[in-house]
C-alpha cells in the first residue's frame, strides 16, 4: 500500500502540537472549548492556519493510513530547512510529495484531489 506524505508548513500555536497526543486529549487539554479559549490568545494568522489545518485534516481523513501527515513549524530546524529547500517565505504552505501548494493553490479540496490522484496511480 502506497503512503502519501503531506507536510503542512506554517506558524502554528503550541497548543496544537499537544493535541496530537491521545493522552493530552483524554486529560481535557484539547477539548474543543479549551482549544478555542486558548486560540484567542494567538494572533489572527495563527488562528487562520489552525482553521486551515482542521479543514485539511477533515478532507484527508477519508484516506486513512494512506496519508502520513506531518506538521512543521516555520520556527523549527526542519522548518528552516524547508524554507531553503522549497523557497518558502514563512507563510502557510502544504507540500505533497515535493509538490508545493501555497497562495491561490492552497485549498484543502485541491490538495485532497491531488493526494487522490497520487493514490490512484498505484
Amino acid at each position: 500500500m502506497k503512503r502519501v506524505r503531506v507536510i503542512v508548513y506554517g506558524l502554528f500555536p503550541t497548543i496544537f502540537a499537544t493535541c496530537f497526543s491521545l493522552k493530552s486529549y483524554n486529560a481535557g487539554v484539547c477539548q474543543p472549548n479549551t482549544v478555542h479559549e486558548q486560540m484567542d490568545e494567538y494572533p489572527s494568522n495563527m488562528r487562520r492556519n489552525q482553521d486551515f489545518l482542521a479543514e485539511l485534516v477533515a478532507e484527508l481523513y477519508r484516506f486513512g493510513n494512506s496519508v502520513k501527515l506531518e506538521i512543521v513549524n516555520v520556527d523549527s530546524a526542519k522548518g528552516f530547512w524547508y524554507t531553503i529547500k522549497y523557497r518558502l517565505d514563512g507563510s502557510l504552505a502544504v507540500i505533497v510529495e515535493d509538490m508545493v501548494f501555497r497562495g491561490q493553490s492552497l485549498s484543502p479540496i485541491k490538495i485532497s484531489e491531488y493526494v487522490q490522484s497520487l493514490l490512484e496511480v498505484d
